[in-house]
């Protein structure tokens, strides 16, 4: 793995094998297929925020760890009128795929639930997960 791009990638690898195929998922900012909707189906859009990067070893010049860190952001959607207990199973799962989890060089913190939101016949909240990853650079 040697660009932020990997990372990302990783991160959106992940989530797609980890999610499956039973409610769609729109990915921000990627190169991946677009995603249609309809009115009565559960979805998903996850996004990834990238905060800061900094040198996590010693030296000047070429080579070393460069640490980036950021947040995975899944924001669940279901229609208004389909109730709470299909939003929470969602939930569930949305927190099983980061949440305090390691895989390739990234790692995850402790993930959070929001509040729950309306939005245009929708009821959405957002699963927030720090997460960090580690570069070498050559």
């Amino acid at each position: 793995m040697s660009t932020y791009v990997d990372i990302v990638d990783t991160i959106m690898d992940r989530f797609a094998t980890e999610w499956g195929t039973s409610t769609k998922i729109i990915f921000e900012e990627s190169n991946r297929e677009e995603v249609k909707v309809g009115s009565n189906e559960n979805w998903v859009r996850l996004a990834i925020i990238p905060f800061n990067s900094m040198s996590a070893s010693s030296g000047i010049g070429d080579g070393g760890l460069n640490r980036h860190k950021g947040m995975i952001s899944i924001q669940v959607y279901v229609p208004e009128s389909s109730g709470t207990i299909t939003h929470r199973s969602l939930i569930d799962q949305a927190l099983a795929v980061f949440d305090r989890q390691s895989f390739s060089v990234i790692r995850c913190g402790v993930s959070h639930v929001s509040k729950p939101a309306r939005d245009g016949g929708w009821y959405f909240k957002t699963v927030s997960t720090p997460y960090q990853g580690d570069i070498f650079s050559t």
